[in-house]
């Protein structure tokens, strides 16, 4: 009988091929066999969680908003320059 899901269950895989063990009783692996148990954190990995709080989201948001205006004001920069080392190459 599989256990209810339960979402304060950290999730878990597989030490060496990466299956994902959550919810699996103590055992073997399904995917490569490697001997594993959900409470000994030696035989398995933990998962992040992808659960995305308003806090991560904003952190992410603020993160490639401040990638674009890096690179828009170095396009910018870069315009400027080529621009008037054109002007200063016509005006020779």
């Amino acid at each position: 009988m599989t256990a209810p899901f339960d979402d304060t269950t950290p999730e878990i895989s597989c030490l060496k091929c990466g299956y994902n063990l959550t919810h699996l009783p103590p055992g073997d692996c399904p995917e490569c066999g490697k001997a594993f148990d959900p409470n000994d954190l030696r035989t398995i990995n933990r998962i992040r969680s992808n659960k995305s709080t308003v806090l991560n989201i904003s952190y992410h948001a603020f993160i490639w908003m401040w990638v674009i205006a890096s690179f828009g004001g170095i396009a910018i920069g870069l315009i400027v320059l080529f621009t008037a080392a054109i002007h200063w190459i016509m005006d020779q």
